[in-house]
């Protein structure tokens, strides 16, 4: 396991650098990240580079065992890159230039820039390739922060439109494709396309899911630029990233295509529910997911960037740890290591504080580093093996994004995470999935929100359930083909008779809408459940009802329904749930789907297995402020206490045990 944090020698003197090498070696860190905002240290006027600090700073580590993984350091072009060459910054969709003074203020489509990247790059490269130290690199620093992730400048506008030619051929298609002659919008010339610029009403919602894909592949193009140099001079050298899985403004299957690894900055924030870092995770692990991932920057103090920036308390860093771990996580460093006194996060905590000496969060992790030595040494050869895909489309984002049809009560991230809790809930791995994925490992596959499926989303669907496999999807699916058109078929287009059903019309209902569904047999926990936001209006085409709305004029007819289709089962979910609707579907569908569920769902409490080739290793962590008392359905041993645990177990406030049993 790589264990480590985020350091910036550059904002120290350099006699403290041995001091804060000691220090870490006595947590046992291995590694640490270095560079990715230090270009003007590295290129302090152009052309003159100047890397002896920086291998300084490597050799000091490198005295106390610890390696580095080096960043690119693009997300900051210095000063003096910009007084050259302002055409650089980027723009918002007013045409509001973004000035530099802080980071992420380049066009990610700007020529003069890509060209200063390969140099600046190269250079790096060219020095550090013969340095042992040097064990992964990463790739600029988080593309698309701070609303960075769409730039509106006029070379973009021409870069769009270029994409746009390659991509439809002739302005007669894009027209067709876009249906431009609606609002007489029509374009006779390329010149006329615009980007989506600030006008009175909005774009047409081709054209701005198209300009979204050509922004997140601006940011995967530039990417490359990166890799394919680093991949040149340094063969073998992992590259990576460091996402934020919840922006949705970059596509990150596309971005993780080039990287050997994927890593993310996970900073959840005290009070957070669980599921915020678990969804993050289990977006990584889906990228690649026969590779492992990193968490580059894991929280590990207060941040100093929310409305309110609340102390973690104590054990919260032990548990949000091993929450990393039970996910997957290989790499795990800690954001950041000291307190920095000046700049825009000078009121940002680290493992060490302002004045440089040990405190708690120090002697936190020195317990909890120590405890990790006895650990993992059991679990290393274990794996996050995930038997369920929730399946998400950036394009769906897009095309939903700032959409106000049908309701602006709901979101396609508010369907994607409501379904995401429920499976959190149950205690299974899950991946993160595109719908075009191979489906063929999984027991389940949730697809909430379905709104585009095209040709081979459709093919793919069919062939995971006419194999054996157990699908639920819900409402507003099969909905558009993959340009944003509404597609001129029954509602849920081609996935019907997947379903066995239509959708002739659907209810986007108001707050004070009242409704409910009436359970069909004992499918599910409870016979009658309180519905919100949306109702279907099913008519069955082969499929059988599960249940059935209860009131309005639509009263009687089909809300959830099941079909049989090959060896497999497709459920479609016609609504949304006020409370515990989709926990108890979820629930019933992984049981009916063959997945083992050993322990009884707690609120708080999460459950996470790791399997290696006869043991299974259950993470039960509990994230409420109150001890919580268990069940356990065999005996297990509990790897941290070393004890054997029969019948139940507590788990202590923030408290973990990783439970060890046969497979």
């Amino acid at each position: 396991m790589y264990f480590g944090a985020d350091y910036y020698p550059e904002h120290w003197p350099e006699n403290r650098w041995p001091v804060d090498a000691a220090l870490m070696k006595k947590l046992n860190f291995n590694v640490v990240r270095l560079a990715e905002f230090a270009w003007v240290k590295m290129e302090p006027d152009e052309g003159a580079y100047d890397f002896a600090w920086l291998d300084k700073a490597i050799e000091t580590l490198a005295e106390h065992g610890i390696d580095v993984v080096l960043c690119t350091p693009t997300a900051s072009p210095p000063n003096w890159l910009i007084a050259k060459h302002r055409d650089i910054l980027p723009r918002d969709s007013k045409g509001i230039v973004k000035e530099s003074g802080s980071r992420r203020h380049y066009c990610p489509s700007n020529g003069t820039y890509h060209d200063y990247t390969r140099r600046i790059v190269r250079a790096m490269a060219e020095h550090y390739k013969d340095n042992k130290s040097v064990i992964a690199w990463q790739v600029d620093n988080e593309f698309g922060c701070h609303d960075t992730a769409r730039c509106y400048c006029d070379n973009c506008a021409k870069a769009f439109r270029a994409w746009l030619k390659e991509k439809y051929g002739t302005l007669e298609r894009l027209n067709e494709v876009w249906g431009t002659i609606f609002w007489g919008q029509t374009f006779t010339d390329w010149k006329e396309v615009p980007l989506p610029w600030y006008n009175p009403s909005g774009h047409s919602p081709g054209l701005k899911l198209d300009f979204c894909r050509f922004a997140s592949e601006s940011y995967a193009r530039y990417q490359k630029i990166q890799v394919d140099i680093l991949r040149e001079v340094m063969p073998g050298t992992p590259i990576t990233h460091n996402l934020m899985p919840q922006f949705l403004e970059i596509d990150y299957f596309d971005l993780a295509r080039d990287l050997d690894f994927v890593s993310w900055d996970s900073c959840p924030g005290f009070g957070a529910s669980p599921c915020s870092p678990a969804i993050g995770h289990d977006i990584c692990r889906g990228l690649k997911r026969d590779r492992p991932y990193w968490v580059m920057e894991h929280e590990v103090v207060p941040v100093h960037w929310r409305p309110v920036n609340s102390l973690l308390r104590p054990g919260i860093v032990r548990l949000w740890t091993y929450q990393s771990i039970a996910h997957g996580a290989e790499g795990i460093l800690y954001f950041r290591w000291r307190w920095c006194l000046f700049g825009h996060e000078n009121l940002h905590d680290g493992v060490l504080p302002q004045d440089g000496q040990p405190g708690r969060a120090y002697r936190e992790v020195l317990e909890l580093a120590e405890e990790l030595q006895r650990v993992m040494p059991h679990i290393e050869s274990s794996s996050a093996e995930a038997a369920v895909a929730l399946l998400m489309d950036y394009d769906i984002v897009w095309a939903l994004g700032d959409h106000p049809d049908p309701t602006n009560r709901i979101s396609y991230w508010d369907v994607l995470f409501r379904y995401y809790e429920a499976l959190f809930r149950i205690g299974v791995q899950i991946d993160v999935v595109h719908p075009r994925a191979d489906l063929s490992r999984y027991k389940l596959v949730v697809a909430p929100m379905l709104y585009i499926v095209d040709e081979k989303v459709s093919r793919n669907l069919h062939s995971y359930v006419e194999e054996g496999g157990f699908l639920i999807a819900t409402f507003f699916s099969g909905i558009a083909d993959r340009n944003g058109n509404v597609i001129d078929k029954p509602f849920p287009g081609p996935l019907s008779d997947l379903f066995g059903i239509t959708v002739p019309e659907y209810d986007p209902v108001p707050e004070s809408f009242d409704n409910s569904i009436v359970v069909e047999g004992s499918t599910l926990r409870a016979s009658e459940y309180p519905i919100d936001i949306w109702c279907d209006l099913i008519e069955l085409k082969g499929g059988k009802p599960v249940a059935a709305y209860s009131k309005d004029f639509y009263a009687g007819t089909p809300a959830i329904t099941i079909n049989a289709f090959g060896k497999g089962t497709a459920v479609y979910v016609g609504t949304m749930g006020k409370d515990s609707l989709e926990k108890d579907l979820i629930r019933w569908a992984a049981e009916s789907a063959g997945i083992r569920l050993e322990f009884a769902p707690i609120d708080g409490v999460e459950v996470r297995p790791r399997y290696a080739k006869d043991s299974v290793y259950y993470f039960v962590m509990n994230h409420n402020a109150e001890a919580v008392d268990i069940a356990v359905p065999r005996e297990m041993i509990d790897l941290i206490s070393h004890k054997s645990v029969q019948r139940s177990t507590t788990i202590p406030s923030y408290g973990v045990a990783i439970l060890k049993a046969p497979r």
